[in-house]
């Protein structure tokens, strides 16, 4: 009887570890068992495909606040009128009569204190004790001279109060103007001529009425030499249209148009307050810092606007070799290690769009030498915190290649450890964008103007391949100010 528990005869044990053998090899029918794997791969794409046309983006509105002082124009309208003025040393012929009669006169005028008031687009300048005094040469018939005065010896001084009114408004060349006026002089006390009993108040209103309008017009012109806002303008503008750095190698660039001016209003601590809207196309770019042909300072519109602050549609572009450059952070270094044969390594990475699709070319070396192709649509997370890859796999040329040249088990391996690191979490780089664009925004422009920037929302809404990249569109809410001293 055959007794199964002794053991095989040396001949069987030979068959028995032969077929063994042949089955494990024809098991892993695989090279990688021996050494390693030279993949010729094609890209999946030789002509690429052009990217699906980008999402409409809708202008972006700003609204600047400026504020702006106007301390100094104060100073400049108190020197503008002399603090005396007068004519005493010889008789001025008169234009008019008094009495029926010719006369000469002269004269002493001291404009005392000032102050100054703001309501809506106006600064009212009061001089509210004007001092003076005046004397009257009228001869009769005969030629005899007779002399009648107010305000002289014990009836020193005359009193009158007056007050000036400088309406604020723009005109299309930015200049911030003034037109002032003067109203019809206050008398305390009427101007009686001792010893002549005439009443000469009329005639120091008339003298005054006729000086009040080249003295507005001087004051709006050393008001317009102080705001110099046309020279300011030009310059904002200017900053405006320049990129800005707000984090190493991203770029905003605001691309203003049509800029509109609202109305003018001045505060009580001589603050000119106004607002300028205007239409952004922003893109913030990746990369070296982008060449802007500055346009000039257009001819500027006016009229009432209705919205505070910003809110941009702003587009990020992420060229591809900087996108493999991120993704190849996370990739290039890796090491993948088999269940059989030598560990591959991950030696590259480069990136491309066809259509609505990423194609990652990986180079590998190791268990596997060439290029391996993946290929996916890059998509936001529903928070917009984060990019990752739907339908992200091994191209068809790829694939088949892979588990030929080595087995359905390593081709999973390689792509189970692969797919993990192509998630590009964004919550840095928000934050970064955040704090860049409000830090570097927030700066002075030149000697007494400067701009604040609050961002109160940056979030990411939309992304799509473009032709030279990757863009990412984001809504961005805040308010910006300019303050002028």
């Amino acid at each position: 009887m055959y007794n199964r528990y002794a053991a095989p005869p040396p001949a069987r044990l030979a068959w028995i570890f032969l077929l063994s053998a042949i089955g494990l090899l024809s098991l892993l029918n695989t090279p990688l068992a021996l050494a390693a794997s030279n993949l010729t791969i094609p890209k999946p794409t030789d002509t690429l495909l052009p990217p699906p046309p980008a999402p409409d983006i809708p202008p972006s509105a700003v609204h600047l606040t400026v504020d702006a002082s106007l301390a100094h124009v104060d100073r400049a309208i108190a020197a503008s009128v002399d603090v005396h003025h007068y004519h005493e040393g010889e008789w001025i012929p008169a234009k008019t009569q008094l009495g029926g009669k010719s006369f000469g006169y002269q004269y002493y005028l001291w404009r005392g204190p000032q102050t100054f008031e703001s309501e809506g687009n106006r600064v009212r300048t009061t001089f509210p004790d004007v001092r003076y005094r005046l004397q009257v040469r009228m001869t009769d018939d005969h030629d005899r001279a007779s002399i009648g005065a107010c305000g002289y010896g014990a009836d020193w001084p005359q009193r009158l109060r007056v007050h000036a009114d400088s309406a604020l408004y723009w005109k299309d060349d930015w200049g911030l103007h003034t037109q002032t006026r003067f109203s019809e002089p206050i008398f305390e006390t009427p101007c009686r001529l001792a010893p002549l009993e005439i009443d000469a108040t009329s005639l120091v209103a008339e003298f005054l009425n006729e000086h009040f309008p080249p003295l507005a017009a001087a004051i709006d012109h050393v008001v317009l030499a102080q705001v110099e806002t046309e020279r300011r303008a030009a310059l904002i503008w200017s900053a405006l249209q320049a990129p800005i750095e707000i984090q190493p190698g991203t770029w905003l660039t605001p691309r203003p148009s049509q800029p509109r001016a609202g109305t003018l209003t001045v505060d009580g601590n001589r603050l000119v307050h106004t607002s300028v809207s205007m239409i952004f196309t922003p893109s913030i770019i990746v990369g070296p810092k982008p060449i802007v042909n500055e346009r000039p300072l257009p001819p500027l519109a006016t009229g009432p606007l209705d919205s505070n602050g910003f809110h941009l549609v702003v587009p990020m572009l992420i060229p591809y070799n900087e996108l493999s450059a991120l993704l190849g952070r996370e990739l290039i270094g890796e090491t993948i290690s088999l269940p059989l044969g030598s560990d591959i390594r991950i030696t590259k990475m480069q990136v491309y769009g066809s259509h609505d699709r990423l194609i990652s070319a990986i180079g590998v070396s190791g268990g596997v030498n060439g290029d391996l192709y993946l290929q996916g649509q890059p998509v936001l997370t529903d928070d917009g915190q984060a990019i990752v890859f739907h339908r992200f796999d091994f191209a068809i040329d790829t694939s088949n290649l892979l588990v030929k040249a080595t087995n359905q088990l390593m081709h999973d391996k390689i792509r189970s450890q692969l797919l993990p690191n192509t998630r590009l979490d964004l919550r840095d780089r928000i934050h970064a964008l955040r704090t860049g664009i409000e830090r570097n925004l927030t700066r002075a422009l030149a000697p007494g103007i400067m701009f604040d920037c609050a961002v109160t929302t940056l979030k990411p809404v939309a992304l799509y391949p473009v032709s030279d990249g990757l863009e990412i569109q984001f809504i961005m809410d805040g308010a910006l100010t300019l303050t002028i001293q």
